[in-house]
């Protein structure tokens, strides 16, 4: 399976520096991905939307930090070749924190679903 980030995943994930250990809790949710790309059944879990032909599912997960303690006050929204039988890749497309923002972006995952090659 392969992971890949958008642009703007990366610039949002290089401005949350003073978290230290935000890339290796993206490293462990990408290894619980790798088990449950689909969620795990739990709260922390909401499938978004689909793509028309529902080749593409669009998540939004919960993401702990270490560096705060545990909390989870960063939400990861990411998408899934779902049309296969297999997942073959997951692209993260944005990670914020509730408290610089409330919801995500519905524009960008409207991008990301229309223009899905260009975004990398």
């Amino acid at each position: 399976m392969e992971f890949r980030q958008t642009r703007r995943f990366t610039k949002a994930l290089k401005g949350y520096r003073k978290y230290r250990s935000l890339p290796q809790d993206i490293e462990k949710l990408q290894a619980v991905l790798s088990a449950f790309p689909n969620g795990n059944g739990k709260k922390h879990w909401n499938c978004l939307t689909h793509s028309d032909d529902r080749s593409v599912s669009v998540f939004k997960v919960r993401l702990s930090c270490a560096s705060m303690k545990g909390e989870s006050r960063f939400r990861v929204i990411y998408a899934h070749d779902s049309g296969s039988g297999t997942v073959d890749f997951i692209d993260f497309i944005e990670i914020y924190s509730k408290g610089d923002k409330a919801n995500e972006d519905s524009g960008l995952i409207r991008e990301y679903i229309d223009n899905r090659e260009s975004l990398f």
